[in-house]
């Protein structure tokens, strides 16, 4: 099967599954909780870079801009590293934008209810039993638009969808964070009567059925190893946190050669299994990790998180892609990755909330290329846009070098 045929299959089938899944309930139901639809973890066959340290529930539905309905979202803030919410155009796979703001709520910025405490905020008690809050989505139209808590569907957007997510739960046991899912409700704003859930949307998304095409050897350079900042690709980005992206070639793992690669890590917080953690104005970014995927598909099949990273005393974190009876150097905390099946092997590394007065973020790299842009751009138009060049060693990069270099000395790394 030719390569983008086989991606559409896999994709196609994906979210069928998920079109059926959102039939359980129909447009007459008044209980909307139960169409949060969880994103499974599946290697290789899932789209979209899934991180396997959190968990994705998506509530998806027809809008009517014309309607005065204001959906209401209201749970506990779970236990857990970072959460948020997140409303796409589902079609698209774009974070949807209002008034040229993304349309996403971090912890942080949700507004507790009255006698409850936000536990994501600087310095507070995470474990506080008090821990309500309430968030909205309401139309162009409604007069509610700027309030606390509150987002706005854009009337252009036929197939809203709303993601939650939450990452990196302090028992790992519970997806959800030990509170379970939020519940999902519709009013009329007029009346404040509840009404029935928005009408049920079947729609599936382009962008992944159809991914953009992976670039050709000649339009990134792929005999070194450089990391990137991508722009858009209609993979459901979480909002407005920064990505980058090393792409590796597969000629590396014919020739018997390995990609060594290397970072400095930046401070995050260690919540799972500590008790007493606060966040802190200490800590850089919430939270970071790494996954080894697939150009063509978008599916992953490793996912390391920043707890489970081993990270040198000198602050760098060390990556060896290769196979899976590579010897690492015992004096190098190298974390091993397999080339697994991967046809088009990429690496992607997530940072979660950095500061916004954080020097190294992913967020201050220029973006070196949207999807598509790859048949119009040099192979020096893209270098001159590596992210060394903003972040210096913050970033990934490293080599290609053979297996005896790399079990002898690390490449040099």
């Amino acid at each position: 099967m030719e390569k983008p045929r086989m991606r559409a299959a896999l994709c196609s089938i994906f979210f069928v599954l998920l079109t059926f899944c959102l039939m359980a309930c129909n447009d007459d139901c008044k209980e909307c909780s139960i169409r949060w639809i969880p994103v499974p973890k599946i290697d290789y066959i899932v789209p979209a870079f899934p991180e396997e340290n959190a968990q994705y529930w998506v509530f998806t539905f027809k809008n009517s801009p014309d309607n005065n309905k204001k959906i209401c979202i209201s749970g506990k803030f779970p236990y857990a590293r970072f959460m948020s919410f997140t409303l796409y155009d589902f079609e698209t796979g774009e974070p949807a934008r209002f008034s040229d703001k993304t349309q996403e709520i971090e912890d942080a910025m949700i507004e507790p209810m009255p006698g409850s405490a936000n536990p994501f905020v600087i310095g507070a008690d995470r474990d506080t039993p008090e821990r309500d809050y309430e968030v909205y989505l309401v139309q162009e139209s409604s007069s509610h638009v700027g309030e606390a808590n509150t987002l706005v569907i854009p009337s252009e957007i036929e197939n809203p969808s709303l993601f939650i997510r939450v990452y990196v739960p302090d028992n790992p046991e519970s997806p959800s964070g030990d509170v379970g899912l939020p519940k999902i409700r519709a009013f009329d704003e007029k009346t404040g009567e509840q009404v029935y859930c928005p009408p049920i949307s079947t729609a599936i998304p382009k962008s992944i059925v159809n991914l953009p095409k992976p670039p050709d050897e000649d339009s990134i350079p792929l005999d070194v190893i450089h990391s990137y900042r991508p722009g858009e690709f209609g993979l459901f980005p979480n909002g407005d946190h920064p990505y980058l992206i090393v792409p590796l070639t597969l000629e590396a793992k014919r020739q018997d050669l390995v990609a060594v690669l290397r970072f400095k890590a930046p401070a995050f917080p260690r919540t799972r299994g500590e008790e007493g953690v606060t966040f802190t104005e200490d800590q850089q970014v919430r939270y970071w990790s790494v996954n080894l995927g697939e150009m063509i598909t978008t599916g992953s099949s490793i996912s390391v998180s920043d707890e489970d990273m081993k990270i040198g005393d000198d602050g760098m974190v060390r990556i060896v892609v290769g196979p899976k009876s590579l010897n690492a150097p015992e004096n190098g905390n190298w974390n091993v990755f397999s080339w697994g099946w991967h046809i088009k092997p990429i690496l992607l590394f997530r940072q979660i909330a950095p500061r916004d007065d954080y020097e190294k973020s992913f967020s201050n790299v220029d973006v070196a290329f949207n999807a598509g842009d790859y048949d119009n751009l040099s192979a020096d138009e893209v270098l001159a846009k590596k992210a060394t060049n903003y972040i210096q060693e913050y970033a990934p990069d490293g080599v290609y070098c053979t297996i005896e270099a790399f079990e002898d000395c690390g490449c040099g790394l």
